[in-house]
């Protein structure tokens, strides 16, 4: 019919971030892993624990029938246990060198997860192995031979902060949440270059410092960047910051690790964009002027504040109406303009 029909029958994804293709069952065709990304404080929710969240939307291992149809087969294949991971990256390789495919997962607030292939599409999960090495802000990953034994290593990208290193030093704890300050330098620590032994396992580099930090990091790879035939890594990194020194990190290792929770909370919500650089505005519709706003934050003393219009003002006429009122308010507070997107709401 010349129109696309639905490949496999599962639910509908929210966020769809990272997918891996290979045969893991050995029959001659391409299989498929699907994961998604559960931001955090949707509906006031908090990864929770912030070491080990297991409470987003579904990961998905899809399984070819051969003719280009799909079948939900997580459970079957042991890995439906942390399915629910806030995932940014996964692939299929070859860990242990037996000829079949093994999945590596990573995970935002957790690290990384990974299961050994039985050669028929059953996988065993060993990330305890790993140990304490094991957590992390998983963003990105790399494969390849870093230390050129012949075995495939991981290198996995993982923010580090400088807020939770500088508690640390400090020694501030709360003695009523144990497991969470235990877990905050695991997490705050950075990137880990975790080595293979060839046999399905890894360990972390004696000389992981040296690849560590690498600031608000993102995308990761590797390769021969002076041909002196070795792999090197480059990591992206970076974010927008505000235009305030308020600094909502300080916030999060303070308050938010300790008091969110994974269920929807309003009031937590509310807690948390009192502490963003600035008020988001969501201009909902016309029974709300925008003026008559502007002037309530005015009066709160609010300086920073977002205009973000629904995208029912993408109509000529209403911006221009919008943007003469935003006009009146500059000299008194400092608005940034984002037409088309969607807010938190005021």
């Amino acid at each position: 019919s010349g129109h696309p029909k639905p490949a496999a029958s599962i639910a509908p994804t929210k966020r769809s971030y990272a997918i891996a293709a290979g045969d893991v069952d050995a029959d001659g065709d391409l299989d498929v892993y699907l994961t998604q990304y559960k931001t955090a404080y949707e509906h006031g929710n908090m990864p929770t624990p912030f070491y080990d969240a297991n409470d987003g939307d579904p990961a998905y291992l899809l399984l070819n029938n051969g003719s280009g149809r799909f079948s939900d087969g997580t459970e079957k294949a042991g890995l439906a246990a942390k399915r629910h991971r806030r995932t940014w990256s996964a692939s299929f390789t070859d860990l242990d060198l037996d000829h079949d495919l093994d999945l590596v997962v990573v995970n935002d607030y957790a690290g990384l997860d990974y299961y050994l292939n039985d050669g028929r599409g059953k996988f065993k999960d060993l990330t305890l192995r790993l140990g304490d090495f094991r957590f992390s802000f998983g963003m990105s990953h790399v494969l390849g031979d870093f230390n050129r034994d012949g075995n495939p290593d991981l290198y996995m990208v993982g923010m580090g902060s400088t807020t939770a290193r500088r508690l640390e030093a400090m020694g501030t704890k709360r003695t009523d949440f144990p497991e969470i300050d235990k877990h905050r330098m695991m997490l705050a620590y950075g990137n880990r270059l975790l080595l293979g032994d060839g046999a399905g396992g890894m360990a972390q580099s004696p000389h992981n410092d040296r690849v560590a930090r690498t600031g608000w990091a993102w995308g990761s790879t590797a390769f021969d960047f002076d041909n002196d035939g070795d792999e090197d890594i480059y990591v992206g990194n970076g974010n927008i910051s505000g235009k305030t020194a308020q600094d909502y990190c300080t916030h999060f290792w303070r308050h938010d690790i300790y008091e969110g929770n994974s269920r929807s909370d309003m009031s937590h919500r509310k807690s948390t964009a009192d502490h963003l650089p600035f008020h988001r505005l969501r201009i909902a519709d016309a029974k709300r002027p925008l003026a008559s706003v502007l002037e309530k934050l005015h009066g709160e003393n609010r300086k920073n504040v977002l205009i973000v219009p629904a995208l029912f003002c993408a109509d000529g006429t209403t911006m221009r109406a919008l943007r003469k009122v935003v006009r009146g308010f500059e000299d008194r507070m400092t608005l940034r303009w984002r037409p088309g997107l969607g807010g938190l709401g005021s």
